[in-house]
């Protein structure tokens, strides 16, 4: 990584294919993302990265009523579910104590809330599967 970034760091543009998406948002400054020889994203890095984030949530029991409670929250665009967490996809800025103050309301309390701002990768999977 050293190295990369020293070379570019004097001005000359260096060429990186990866699947290793850490990496590339370690190391590179720009992103291209192509699919079948279609470029789907072109743009920076951190531009891609930056959204209204993300949010984990589990309420140690059913996820489902869970799910079901917050597709009426105003703020998220989208929910599933990994590793027994619900992942929602913020469309708004909104923060975690508002989306618990919302839940406490409905009488559901969490065991698990983070927010948090969605990996190179996570955007790489969204942009790839909406296509």
């Amino acid at each position: 990584r050293t190295i990369i970034k020293n070379i570019a760091s004097r001005g000359t543009t260096i060429l990186l294919a990866s699947h290793l998406l850490d990496e590339v948002e370690k190391v590179c400054s720009h992103v291209v993302v192509i699919r079948k020889g279609i470029k789907l994203y072109s743009g920076r890095v951190d531009e891609m990265t930056s959204s209204f984030g993300i949010v984990e949530l589990s309420n140690g029991k059913d996820n489902q009523i869970l799910k079901e409670i917050l597709t009426n929250f105003d703020g998220i665009e989208k929910i599933n579910e990994e590793n027994g967490l619900l992942i929602a996809t913020l469309n708004k800025s909104v923060t975690a104590t508002e989306i618990n103050q919302f839940l406490i309301g409905k009488n559901i309390t969490l065991s698990h809330l983070i927010k948090r701002k969605p990996t190179l990768e996570q955007q790489f999977l969204t942009l790839t599967n909406q296509e």
